[in-house]
């Protein structure tokens, strides 16, 4: 797979376990038309996750920020696609391993 195609897939992915209110945000934020906020977005979720020490905002703006630019920067795609399918893979493991424990 191209760095396209895995971004593509990771998002499909990462979309299966979002909240129903951010899934639905997910592809108005990836198309074209949304270049003007994406761009700006994620490059104020860098920002922010520079300032990782502080109470409000903190690391976890990092990967939100390279998936914004990422729509954008073609070589950013295949590793933060992989990225997402890493993250989304240790998630749904963890699901069933608090499901397993709670039955």
């Amino acid at each position: 797979m191209d760095g396209t195609q895995t971004l593509d897939f990771a998002c499909e992915q990462l979309q299966q376990e979002l909240p129903e209110s951010a899934a639905r945000l997910l592809p108005k934020l990836r198309s074209r038309e949304a270049r003007w906020l994406r761009i700006p977005l994620g490059l104020l979720c860098l920002v922010g996750a520079a300032f990782w020490f502080l109470p409000i905002v903190g690391i976890e703006l990092l990967p939100l920020g390279l998936l914004l630019l990422a729509q954008d920067v073609p070589w950013l795609r295949q590793p933060v696609g992989r990225f997402v399918l890493f993250a989304v893979r240790q998630w749904r493991r963890l699901k069933r391993r608090f499901r397993a424990r709670s039955a």
